[in-house]
């Protein structure tokens, strides 16, 4: 369901189009409540209100920023989290092969 919750330009015409290595936009303010929605059964919370809405506000394991409001933000960051960590395990992986060969020397 990528790309269902687009984010659009300012004129509210054209999608906006991300680089990969730039994050999606976030909406700047959001206000909703579960009486707002069907689909509100599965949320975590009963209303998400944020004047002010940045990063640390997301949490992409809640249903509402995952499947709705903020889908492609959650998406774009369980990407870039899985690519770090597959970055991030190539020094242990050298350690691995290596540490016996140099044990032995």
């Amino acid at each position: 369901q990528e790309g269902t919750n687009p984010s659009l330009d300012s004129t509210g015409d054209g999608i906006c189009h991300v680089a990969p290595s730039q994050a999606p936009l976030l909406p700047s303010s959001v206000n909703f409540t579960t009486s707002d929605s069907d689909k509100s059964n599965t949320w975590e919370e009963t209303s998400y209100v944020y004047s002010n809405l940045g990063p640390h506000n997301v949490d992409c394991g809640d249903p509402f920023w995952l499947e709705g409001c903020t889908e492609d933000y959650c998406t774009k960051q369980n990407d870039a989290t899985e690519h770090a960590g597959k970055i991030m395990s190539i020094p242990y992986f050298i350690s691995a092969l290596f540490s016996p060969l140099l044990g032995h020397i």
